[in-house]
C-alpha cells in the first residue's frame, strides 16, 4: 500500500490536523520537562542552602558535638529512660491492691471469680465493711437532695454509694474496682470524722481516656461529704494519699459550700430581725459540705487474686 504524500500535503485539513498533533506532543513534552526543571531547581537551591549551614558549622564550630558531648548526652537519655522506667514500676507495683480480688473467692479457668462465691464475697463485704462502718459512727447517708436515708435502707444506701450489684460475670472485674475506689472514698470520710456521705458516683468514659504510656485508663469520680470545715483538709489529704498502694485518686476540683441547716436557718432568721437587734448573726459557720471531682488512675486491665 503506498501512502499519496503529495495528496496529503494538497488536503489542507489533514495538514493542519497534523500540525495541531505536533504542537500538542510539544506541549506535552515542554510541560513535562518544565516540571522536572523546576523540582530540580529546588533541590539545586536546598543543597546550596545545606551547604552554607555546614560551612558555617564547621568555620565556626557552632553546634558541632565532640564525642564526648555526644557520649555525654547519651549517658544523660539512659538515666531519663531509667528514671521513667523506675516511675513505672512504681506505680504498677503500688497499683496491685487495686487489682485484687476478695479473699476467699474462687476463679473459674479464665481466671473470673464463680458467681456463688463473688456473689456472697461482695455483699458481705458492703455490709460489713462500709455499711458497718458509717453505722457505727453514726455517718449518715445522703441523696442528691440532701436527704438522708434510713439505715435500715441498705440496698438504697448501696446505690448512692455506688455500689450496684453486678447483672453479669463480665461485670465482676468492674464491680470489684468500683468497691475498692469506694472504700477508698470512706475509709477518708471516716478519717476525717465526716457527719454525713453523700453520692459517690464512678463513671467509666467511652472511649476510655488513656494514661500516658498506655499504662491504663482514667476514670472521673465525685463524692460529697458533710464535715466540720478545719476536716476538710485532712479528708482531701487521705483521699489522694498514696502511701497505701491503689487505687489512685487525683483531685480536679474542689468545691466548698456552707451545709448545715441549724447555721443557715439561724442566719436567714437574723436577716430579717438582725436591725431590730434580738439576735446577732453567726461568726462562723463550721460544717461545710465538700464536693469533690477527680481522677482514678487505673494501671491495670482485671483484677488479680
Amino acid at each position: 500500500m503506498k501512502i499519496n504524500i503529495a495528496g496529503i500535503l494538497r488536503d489542507r485539513f489533514v495538514m493542519g490536523m497534523m500540525v495541531w498533533a505536533v504542537a500538542l506532543v510539544l506541549f506535552f513534552v515542554f510541560a513535562i520537562q518544565k516540571g522536572k526543571w523546576v523540582k530540580i531547581e529546588e533541590i539545586r537551591q536546598d543543597i546550596k542552602s545545606q551547604e552554607k549551614t555546614l560551612n558555617h558549622i564547621i568555620k565556626t564550630g557552632t553546634d558541632n558535638p565532640s564525642p564526648e558531648k555526644i557520649e555525654a548526652c547519651l549517658q544523660y537519655k539512659k538515666l531519663l529512660e531509667d528514671e521513667i522506667q523506675k516511675c513505672h514500676d512504681f506505680y504498677l507495683e503500688s497499683d496491685k491492691p487495686f487489682e485484687r480480688w476478695f479473699p476467699n473467692v474462687e476463679l473459674d479457668p479464665a481466671g473470673t471469680p464463680t458467681e456463688g462465691t463473688f456473689f456472697a464475697a461482695y455483699r458481705g463485704a458492703k455490709r460489713e465493711i462500709i455499711l458497718k462502718q458509717l453505722y457505727d459512727l453514726n455517718i449518715k447517708v445522703c441523696d442528691d437532695h440532701d436527704n438522708e436515708i434510713p439505715d435500715e435502707d441498705e440496698e438504697r444506701k448501696c446505690s448512692v454509694l455506688g455500689l450496684d450489684d453486678p447483672t453479669h460475670q463480665t461485670q465482676f472485674p468492674k464491680v470489684q474496682k468500683q468497691f475498692w475506689i469506694v472504700k477508698k472514698l470512706v475509709d477518708a470520710v471516716v478519717t476525717a470524722e465526716a457527719s454525713k456521705c453523700g453520692p459517690i458516683r464512678i463513671q467509666y468514659p467511652a472511649p476510655p481516656v488513656m494514661i500516658p504510656e498506655d499504662l491504663g485508663i482514667i476514670i472521673p469520680f465525685e463524692i460529697k461529704v458533710y464535715l466540720p470545715l478545719t476536716n476538710a483538709a485532712k479528708l482531701l489529704y487521705y483521699i489522694s494519699d498514696t502511701s497505701k498502694g491503689g487505687p489512685f485518686l487525683t483531685l480536679t476540683q474542689v468545691k466548698i459550700t456552707r451545709f448545715t441547716q441549724q447555721a443557715d436557718e439561724m442566719t436567714e432568721r437574723t436577716e430579717s430581725e438582725e436591725q431590730k437587734g434580738k439576735i446577732q448573726p453567726p461568726s462562723d459557720v463550721q460544717d461545710v459540705k465538700v464536693t469533690i471531682s477527680g481522677n482514678i488512675m487505673d494501671f491495670g486491665e482485671k483484677p488479680e487474686k
